[in-house]
């Protein structure tokens, strides 16, 4: 890892990273590759006091970036399981719903917010 690079050649010690903040770091784009990454674990060794890196310790546009990723994962991911679930229905919404574990009305909000057609076959 970069962090145990940074260490050994000149970085103060050794830095240890939650993983909450390695979630984050696993997430972000990296558009400056290597380089961007080496300058981070650089500053982060230079600003802690334990090396011990929290998530709250990355710049903030890393921590947004990480969490509108996360937040689009676990809209497909529902969005997907709503489908299947209707297909699996043969289109009927409300065993749909009952086969997602959810009320029909909040079957149809959640159609409505993902833009998918309520017209059914119940």
């Amino acid at each position: 890892m970069v962090a145990e690079r940074h260490a050994r050649t000149g970085g103060n010690r050794s830095l240890r990273f939650t993983a909450a903040a390695l979630a984050t770091l696993e997430a972000y784009h990296w558009p400056g590759n290597l380089l961007e990454m080496s300058n981070l674990v650089a500053t982060l060794d230079a600003l802690s006091h334990s090396g011990l890196i929290d998530d709250k310790d990355l710049p903030a546009e890393m921590r947004r970036q990480s969490a509108e990723r996360e937040d689009f994962t676990l809209r497909g991911s529902e969005k997907a399981d709503i489908l299947e679930a209707i297909d699996r229905s043969g289109g009927n919404l409300t065993e749909a719903a009952r086969r997602l574990g959810i009320a029909r009305s909040t079957l149809y909000l959640k159609l409505d917010s993902y833009g998918i057609d309520r017209r059914r076959k119940d």
